[in-house]
This record gives structure tokens, sequence and C-alpha cells, in this order.
């Protein structure tokens, strides 16, 4: 083999290494956007390659912003910003119904009930057509609009409008949940991962939970099991506030356990 047919062989053989490494970067970054968060096994597994090859891949992403790299693994961008709530009521969507069948189970007729912001508790609200005499509070646009055709009696907190995910916040939303009382609150999380309590992105937002949670009797938090491995800017609550905490059977085990110390754990 003469040497320049040899150079020109490695270049192209390099070349495709570029074109097959930039497709699975790709790929993870999709995967991560859809799911919330991997582990660095599950993708070496995933795109059958080794950790070496997924941990640079996961630097070279982490350092242009397209991913949140994390000790053993990586979650997506949005997990530190904001996702809009179309998208995230479509991730899991069979795993939120089922927490929300469960959080039925909680709510008294007749009864006045909080529902947060995020895709889960607008799942929820979408659950509530069939109630008659209940009292919804809420400061989510997408649960009040998931509840336009129900008999509930509505509120809506009103304030500045979060555009990304449906939900009122600032001054005029804290001071009206503050005049009032419910039975119930469900509560939505961002992710959990390396925090004592469920979180949210926005210290506005975390204004407005930490303030009806401070005028609840019950507090039940709905997050699927994906949140297990997410994580979010800031914590509004810890787990010891809350009174209940429904996810799915996927959840690990070692997190069940660790929750279940500091409140009550409901995997559906």
């Amino acid at each position: 083999m003469n040497i320049y047919f040899k150079a020109t062989l490695n270049t192209e053989i390099i070349n495709y290494g570029k074109k097959i490494a930039a497709q699975r970067q790709k790929e993870i970054v999709e995967l991560l956007e859809r799911n919330g968060g991997y582990k660095m096994t599950e993708l070496a597994n995933i795109f059958n390659v080794s950790k070496e090859t997924i941990r640079r891949d996961l630097i070279h992403l982490n350092e242009i912003g397209a991913i949140q790299k994390k000790y053993g693994g990586a979650v997506s961008a949005y997990e530190f910003q904001s996702q809009p709530v179309s998208m995230k009521l479509e991730k899991n969507h069979d795993l939120k119904e089922r927490i929300c069948r469960k959080a039925l189970e909680f709510i008294p007729q007749n009864s006045i009930i909080y529902i947060d912001t995020g895709s889960t508790c607008t799942c929820l609200a979408s659950m509530l057509k069939q109630y008659e005499g209940l009292t919804v509070i809420t400061n989510s646009l997408s649960a009040a609009e998931a509840l336009v055709d129900s008999k509930c009696m509505v509120h809506v907190a009103g304030g500045q409008l979060n555009s990304l995910n449906l939900s009122f916040e600032g001054y005029q939303t804290t001071s009206f949940l503050g005049t009032i009382k419910v039975e119930l609150a469900f509560m939505g999380s961002t992710g959990f991962d390396q925090h004592n309590g469920p979180t949210t992105i926005s210290f506005l937002d975390t204004q407005a939970k930490q303030t009806i949670l401070h005028n609840s009797k019950t507090k039940i938090v709905l997050a699927d099991s994906s949140k297990a491995e997410t994580t979010a800017f800031a914590q509004y609550a810890t787990w010891q506030e809350m009174d209940y905490f429904i996810s799915d059977t996927n959840l690990p085990e070692e997190t069940v356990k660790k929750l279940s110390e500091l409140t009550n754990v409901i995997t559906v």
C-alpha cells in the first residue's frame, strides 16, 4: 500500500468515525430531552459502545451546553431551564395517568383542592371532569383549560404568565394563594435527584408553592420515576413536609427505601 493511499484511507476512517460519533451524540441529546436522564452504563448499552466512549460524548455535549453531565450519567439541559408543558405532557404519559388515578382516591366529595403547575398535575386536572361539587384552585393555565368543560368550581390565581409552563407566578399569585385554605394540595416536581425534596426551576414558582403548602391540610407530590434521576434549580419543600409521594413502580428500590423514611411513598 503506497503512502498516499494509506493516508487517504486513514483520513476517511477518521471522518467516518466522526460522523458516527456526531450521530450518536445527537441521539443522546434526543433521548435525554424525551426521558430526562440516563446513567452512563445505560447509554453504553443502548448504543453498544464502551463507557469510555459515552464518557467522551457526554463531556463534549456538556461543554457545548447540549446536556448537563453529572456523576455517573447525564440529564437534559432542559431540567435546569424549562420545557414547554405540551412536550412534558407527552413524556411518560401512561405512567402519569396511573399516578393520577391513584391520586383521585384521596379526593373527598365536595372538597377544596389545589392543583399545581406541571404536566402530571395537568393530567390530574383532565381526570376531574367526572367530579361534581369540587372546588379547584390552581395557578396553572393548562390545568384550568383541562377543567373548562367540567362541573368543578375553578378559581385561577392570576399574576405574571410564564409562557413555557403555562402558569401564573409573582406577587399577585402568592398574594391570592395566601388568602385561601385547601384540604388537598397536589404538587409537581421537576426532579429531586441530589435534593431532600421536590424541586422547581423558578424562584417565583417556589414562592407560590411554599405559600399554598402553608395553607394546605394534606400535601401530595405526584411525579413519575424518571424524576428520581433528574434535578432542578430550587427545592421548594422537604420530603418531611409532604404527607404523600405517589410515583410508579419503576422508582428505584433504594430511592423508595430512602424516601419512605421521610414521607409516605405509594408506587403504582
